[in-house]
């Protein structure tokens, strides 16, 4: 079985070592001069004469590029768009006249869950279009594309609850981990499962943390329940289905098993 402060290919190199230079491979630039934020430029217009005035405020980066959670390969910036409480639109409308209004302008839009996936230039860009609940706040309703139904929900909870967790490290790693693997577990689901899973735990701690979680993942994850900090009555638990949940369970089942770090995580 893999032990948490085992060696990986290097032998001079320990597990954190190994897994710091995974994540110093995989990073996002998260700057201003951020090529992630140059492709969402190069949408952003089209999103403004989809929404004009309903727009409220600006058009920001959400998602794992707010949180600092971002890795290369997954989402490389989310775009939230918050259209006024006078929109009388349904959310389904709104959420479908978005995707039909990006794939006119030459993008090719893929339908998500809550989200408008687009690819420029090779970066992963997800539309995120809500209505707010009231004229004040930031509390927005969501259309849920796979359900279909709708949402309440706070992007600005979301990105205060992760990005002050200091579990950014870790975060990271596990989504490296589920690519690298092929498995389907929405981004803040395993926020979520991870800030869970090392409550109490060292920070700084890294293999062994990502050690703890993968545990928790393997032995408690199916049964557990994930609320969304925003607004309890929405079970972030029922994004995955009992088979994708025993899906992440055996993946990191076998992960726990591994002998190297390496057959681990990549």
């Amino acid at each position: 079985m893999l032990s948490a402060v085992g060696i990986t290919r290097a032998p001079a190199m320990t597990a954190d070592n190994y897994l710091l230079s995974l994540l110093a491979t995989h990073a996002v630039d998260l700057t201003a001069k951020s090529p992630a934020l140059k492709a969402a430029n190069m949408v952003l217009p089209h999103v403004y004469a989809w929404g004009g005035a309903n727009i409220v405020g600006d058009v920001k980066a959400s998602g794992s590029f707010a949180k600092g959670t971002a890795v290369h390969g997954g989402c490389d910036i989310d775009l939230f768009i918050s259209l006024s409480s006078t929109v009388g639109t349904a959310l389904g409308d709104i959420y479908f006249g978005l995707l039909h209004h990006i794939s006119r302008s030459g993008f090719v839009a893929r339908q998500q869950n809550v989200s408008i996936g687009v690819t420029v230039d090779g970066f992963h860009v997800d539309l995120v279009p809500a209505r707010r609940l009231s004229q004040y706040g930031g509390d927005h309703s969501l259309y849920r594309s796979r359900v279909p139904t709708w949402t309440k929900t706070n992007i600005d909870v979301h990105i205060r609850e992760v990005h002050g967790s200091g579990r950014q490290d870790e975060i990271r790693i596990l989504k490296l981990w589920k690519l690298r693997h092929g498995i389907r577990f929405p981004s803040f689901y395993l926020e979520l499962a991870v800030l869970r899973a090392l409550y109490g735990a060292r920070r700084g701690d890294l293999a062994n943390n990502v050690f703890k979680v993968l545990d928790f993942l393997a032995t408690d994850f199916v049964t557990a329940t994930f609320q969304d900090p925003a607004n309890t009555a929405n079970r972030i638990s029922d994004d995955l289905d009992a088979r994708e949940k025993v899906a992440v369970a055996r993946a990191a089942a076998a992960a726990v098993a591994a002998t190297t770090w390496e057959r681990v995580v990549w």
